[in-house]
């Protein structure tokens, strides 16, 4: 006994790496792993689900266009959406919706239908464009539609006690600004910027940034200083890199995220940085960059996409942990719109509350709610790297798994030495999951993994004759019950004698 030794595992939280062969990849990474995120520990948990807020689609088949909460100054609150040409009101607590209506009673189902509606707040009033249509203002009894003759937009955010409007199909590389505390119903007596007219590029979103405005256009970003059209100076701040995905663009305690060409970036105001590099061979599967949606949600930023045949809805999510600055992927999670994809321009970022618009149903969801995706069991695979302890010329004997002792939920554990040569697995049940099962009372593969005052002895033992070079770990799981996994521990023991197979 006095050659075993002990590997431990007890931090996920590097994520994923897509390009790092196994040998470049490090202990906490992982070269594959579904509905999972890292807690503040570096445990490896189980993602919430989401629960769907209406008895009834919006439309079915259709995806959500826009989706906002949106408070008027008395706290009361909105959710609006957009659906198939037609603007709802959301009544979570019955679950059903409503057509909103202009002024004289006329439904509000006239719109254009366009895949990007964009909203903003000010002066107890939303505004709302979608590019084809006047820009739209709803104090919450009502809609009013601008004047036609005003130059229309599809990306909208308050500034200055201004409104900012962009994405005019006739004048592309156009800002216009209303006037300051502009009257309801309409921009007032308006100016507009021309950012880099010549470019043959057009604005792709325009979003508030501590006390400044970006334009983000495909190829380049743009930074407007000051408080009026008297002090107003526009600087390209970055010339080579833009956004492709205007949904993308969200604005977290002021670094912006968004997805270029060749990857995710953050933009600080001054410099540009990937922080995609590791997730380059998802990225490069992407079929339709303008419908990936980004969202905040605590310390993570969302972004949804597809990757199946080239014009399929959204289905699956990159999750970036500002904690640990590492990736991991949500799957069957349809999102085609968050409700604060924008940064939520009013400043609040609707009080932590994370929603998002079906790709392909025209229901909504509430995300971070319990553990089953609207009824349907959420299913985790995790993959550790190929270890090879010691060194990879060493072969080694297998001998005892032992899950850390803070595990809660039941999973299956499988491990593979010398990538399929050996393979095997338990069925681990957390001591949450059975507080009074004990140990020593349990068959190896029943076993409560709870603490124990003889850890040397504390394990699942691998068949006799487990050795190899390498080895590897794979955690199952589908439920619709909780999973968080703090560490693994192995023990083995080096061999000198040469292996024949």
């Amino acid at each position: 006994m006095a050659n075993n030794q002990v590997f431990k595992l007890y931090d996920f939280s590097g994520g994923l790496n897509e390009i790092g062969e196994n040998i470049h990849l490090k202990k906490g990474e992982t070269p594959y792993c579904k509905n999972v995120v890292f807690d503040e520990l570096g445990a490896m948990v189980k993602r919430q689900g989401y629960q769907s807020v209406l008895d009834t689609s919006l439309a079915a088949g259709e995806q959500i266009d826009g989706l906002y909460i949106y408070h008027e100054s008395n706290g009361e609150r909105h959710m609006i959406a957009v659906a198939a040409g037609t603007l709802y009101e959301i009544d979570e607590d019955n679950k059903t919706s409503i057509v909103l209506e202009y002024a004289g009673g006329t439904p509000v189902n006239d719109l254009t239908d366009t895949d990007y509606v964009g909203f903003t707040t000010w002066g107890n009033r939303c505004y709302i464009t979608n590019g084809k249509d006047p820009v739209m203002e709803y104090d919450g009894t009502e809609v009013v539609k601008w004047d036609s003759a005003m130059p229309k937009g599809k990306y909208i955010t308050s500034h200055k006690n201004m409104i900012f409007w962009a994405g005019n199909d006739n004048s592309p590389s156009e800002v216009f600004f209303s006037e300051i505390a502009p009257p309801a119903g309409s921009p007032g007596d308006y100016g507009s910027i021309g950012v880099q007219t010549d470019d043959g590029d057009r604005i792709m979103n325009i979003i508030k940034q501590q006390d400044n405005l970006v334009t983000f256009k495909s190829d380049s970003i743009h930074v407007l200083y000051g408080s009026s059209e008297s002090n107003f100076v526009l600087r390209e701040v970055q010339p080579t890199i833009g956004t492709v995905a205007p949904k993308s663009v969200v604005n977290f305690q002021n670094t912006l995220f968004f997805l270029y060409r060749d990857g995710i970036y953050t933009f600080d105001g001054t410099n540009t940085q990937i922080i995609s590099t590791k997730i380059t061979p998802t990225i490069n599967k992407f079929n339709n960059p303008k419908k990936c949606a980004g969202a905040i949600e605590g310390q993570k930023y969302y972004l949804a996409y597809s990757d199946g045949i080239v014009g399929s809805p959204n289905e699956k999510v990159l999750i970036f942990s500002l904690i640990h600055n590492s990736w991991s992927r949500f799957e069957n999670y349809p999102a085609a719109m968050f409700n604060n994809f924008d940064g939520s321009q009013d400043g609040a970022r609707n009080m932590e509350e994370l929603y998002f618009g079906s790709s392909k149903t025209g229901q909504i969801y509430i995300a971070n709610q319990g553990y089953a995706d609207d009824g349907d069991n959420i299913q985790v695979e995790y993959r550790t790297k190929h270890f090879n302890l010691d060194a990879v010329e060493i072969i080694k004997t297998f001998r005892h798994i032992m899950v850390d002792n803070l595990t809660v939920g039941s999973f299956k554990l499988i491990y593979d030495v010398d990538k399929g040569f050996n393979t095997g697995s338990f069925r681990i049940e957390g001591l949450e999951a059975n507080p009074e099962s004990l140990w020593d009372a349990n068959n190896w593969d029943e076993l409560i993994w709870a603490g124990d005052s003889k850890p040397h002895l504390f394990g699942s033992p691998l068949r006799p004759g487990t050795y190899g070079r390498n080895i590897r770990f794979v955690i199952n799981e589908d439920s619709q019950n909780v999973l968080k996994l703090y560490g693994i521990n192995l023990n083995f023991r080096p061999r000198r004698k040469r292996m024949n197979r």
